[in-house]
């Protein structure tokens, strides 16, 4: 859970500004503190009504009460969005810079709302100057639609490419804007959003990640309600908090969003149906398109990675599809963390997050992968206690684990066999790096690659490659979408891996990109339940 302050405008009746941001937040399990910089009765597609903009002097009072009496210390993200006058944004810039300045991995997202193409400017002009004075420099994320990133940038956003370019004159390192006029198949699109991601070192721990350029497409509706921007925003930072990759979490967002515009589209409807369809909130199954601008570029890049003996073999594929996967050897897992290619989302078969006690089978993650891939569930080991992973020696670390696990029970040999690499990877993880690193299993990709059958044949036995074993998942590999060409590439020798190792770092790169793209299944699939994490706050779950 993250706190999040939200300062934006409010409403008595309907779904806008903080009254369905703060709504939509909560629902993805964040704390929000939400500052009207207007009240109203209702929003203005409504008809005329009696308002009351906030002064710049109370604005200012109750942001100074709210840090003074330290329930903004905690903070973990600041969203912006309407304000009523230009001079509401200097003290709105003020507590940011402190915050910032007491917390360096504060995220700020600004949503400029001043225009759009339907009615042009509808505030005056001094507020998108303030904004661009005050609030850009500051912000890590900006959502502004086309109308807005067209006039903040000095220049008319026409298609994808138009865009890219405003993007990049804006200043925030990740820029979402929306309503990007799509080219071609207008009856079938209406809206496009692209993420850019400014090219350069990354970011700060924590902060951000690299995210490349990405469209989004999603279905045309006619007659939109008010608040798709407003809701946009609070998705797109509320599913970032929770350490979904960017490209998923832009997906994610549009799908709700053309979710609750196709609710709407009723005649006795005039505001998006948020409470009815607040399911939608949490994942949508609605049909978006997911594009990847530019061929090879950082962030549009995906890993996945197994051991070896060399240290970590990494498969990389470029989710444009215009840049042929490749592979590498890397000697430790903190130098495949800074891969030049920035993938934006890196997925190992090794355990990530590690029990203080360890359960009988494992970690409830662990329990749902051997459910799912059936026969092949001996491939799951189960991970130690934290107290035992620690040990060199066999025997001792046996004594260990059975102190620190209920029932009681030893280590495996297997297990035991790759504690240094366990360690390594939980050297390496703060949980902050778990917004773009996920644990994942071969065998539960492969499961999917295989129409959610498990399959039949081992690729080992009595740890001896099985021909037959690895031909069927090399043919899996093959119908996912990797060439021939790359799956007989590799060299063993060379690399001194095994052709099972190359294979399963194939499915994890294959799992890695449904994790970008937000369709990957995880482990356990309890939507309800929430994440395990072990006490360094590292996430338990495998994803497939």
């Amino acid at each position: 859970m993250a706190r999040i302050l939200s300062i934006q405008s409010q409403v008595i009746y309907g779904h806008v500004g903080n009254s369905i941001a703060t709504f939509a937040l909560q629902r993805l399990g964040h704390d929000v503190l939400a500052v009207p910089t207007v009240i109203l009765p209702h929003h203005p597609g409504h008809g005329r009504s009696h308002g009351e903009p906030t002064s710049p002097q109370r604005l200012a009072d109750w942001l100074k009460d709210l840090e003074t009496s330290g329930w903004l210390k905690d903070c973990d993200a600041v969203l912006t969005g309407y304000f009523a006058s230009a001079d509401q944004i200097e003290p709105v810039a003020k507590l940011i810079q402190r915050l910032k300045a007491q917390n360096p991995k504060l995220l700020y997202l600004c949503d400029p709302v001043f225009g759009d193409n339907t009615k042009g400017l509808f505030l005056s002009r001094d507020i998108p100057a303030a904004l661009s004075k005050h609030l850009l420099p500051l912000a890590d994320m900006a959502s502004p639609n086309a109308f807005e990133a067209g006039e903040l940038a000095g220049q008319r956003i026409l298609e994808p490419q138009s865009a890219m370019k405003a993007a990049a004159a804006l200043g925030p390192s990740n820029v979402f804007i929306t309503s990007v006029p799509m080219d071609g198949a207008r009856d079938q699109i209406e809206v496009g959003t692209l993420s850019w991601q400014r090219p350069g070192a990354w970011q700060r721990p924590g902060a951000m990640q690299k995210t490349g350029s990405w469209l989004a497409g999603a279905p045309r509706h006619n007659n939109a309600p008010h608040g798709t921007g407003d809701l946009f925003s609070a998705l797109v930072l509320g599913h970032m908090l929770n350490q979904v990759p960017v490209p998923s979490a832009l997906r994610q967002s549009v799908a709700t969003i053309s979710d609750l515009v196709a609710a709407s589209q009723n005649p006795e409807r005039d505001e998006l149906p948020l409470i009815e369809k607040q399911n939608s909130l949490i994942r949508s199954h609605v049909n978006v398109s997911l594009t990847a601008l530019g061929a090879g570029a950082e962030g549009q890049w995906v890993a996945g990675v197994a051991e070896c003996p060399r240290g970590w073999l990494v498969v990389l594929k470029d989710l444009s599809g215009h840049t042929p996967s490749r592979f590498r050897i890397c000697a430790t897992f903190k130098e495949l963390l800074d891969l030049q290619e920035a993938p934006s989302v890196i997925t190992a078969d090794v355990p990530m997050g590690i029990p203080n006690v360890a359960g009988r089978g494992g970690r409830k993650c662990d329990t749902a992968a051997r459910s799912v891939i059936g026969a092949r569930r001996s491939a799951v080991f189960t991970p130690p206690s934290r107290a035992a992973l620690g040990e060199d020696d066999f025997n001792r670390a046996c004594i260990v684990n059975l102190k620190n696990s209920i029932p009681p029970r030893k280590v495996s040999k297997q297990t035991f066999g790759i504690f240094p690499k366990i360690r390594e990877v939980d050297e390496a993880l703060a949980p902050e790096d778990q917004a773009r690193v996920f644990e994942c299993h071969p065998e539960v990709a492969y499961f999917v690659m295989n129409a959610e059958r498990a399959v039949s044949t081992p690729k080992r036995i009595k740890n001896v490659p099985h021909g037959e074993g690895l031909a069927q998942r090399r043919s899996l590999l093959a119908a996912s979408g990797f060439g021939v060409k790359f799956l007989a590439s590799f060299d063993m020798p060379r690399a001194k891996a095994g052709q099972d190792n190359f294979l399963d770092a194939c499915a994890c790169a294959f799992t890695a990109e449904r994790i970008a793209k937000g369709e990957a299944i995880q482990l356990p699939q309890d939507p309800d339940h929430g994440l395990d994490r072990d006490g360094r706050g590292l996430r338990m779950a495998i994803w497939g």
